[in-house]
């Protein structure tokens, strides 16, 4: 899986407004990341139907986090953005698989595996874990 440019582009807006008070505009956002204004704003865009940033108009407007930053997961920010977050297309919802009839496939509970440990990192790691740098990417062994 590789997320798209957009997607981490998104990510990037998301820990600006999660480490910055007040309302920022898009242009100071766009800035910030390394973007054209024009393209922050298709991107908050998304943001803002997704209920992720809130927006203020007017002389003194600009955009802020809709949540606290540790009520933010990283799943919330990559679905609006990604077409899918699956690793191998037989773990899509149509269950496709091109080695049917084949015989037994072995990799795809691997692969279920892979995409389990995936999701639930995304799903357990806020923006305030990433801006903290606190995150575990492996499950705790339990021996």
């Amino acid at each position: 899986m590789q997320l798209n440019l957009t997607t981490d582009y998104a990510l990037r807006c998301m820990l600006y407004l999660a480490d910055k008070k007040g309302l920022s505009t898009s242009l100071e956002i766009g800035r910030a990341v390394g973007l054209e204004r024009m393209f922050v704003q298709k991107i908050l865009r998304s943001l803002r139907e997704a209920k992720l940033v809130c927006s203020e108009n007017g002389g003194y407007g600009g955009y802020k986090l809709a949540k606290e930053p540790e009520d933010i997961v990283l799943m919330e920010i990559l679905i609006p953005f990604e077409k899918t977050i699956k690793i191998n297309r037989c773990l899509e919802k149509d269950g496709y698989c091109g080695r049917r009839g084949v015989g037994n496939c072995s990799l795809h509970e691997f692969y279920k595996k892979v995409q389990g440990l995936l999701d639930e990192f995304f799903l357990n790691t806020t923006l305030r874990d990433v801006l903290e740098q606190k995150f575990r990417f492996y499950p705790e062994q339990t021996h």
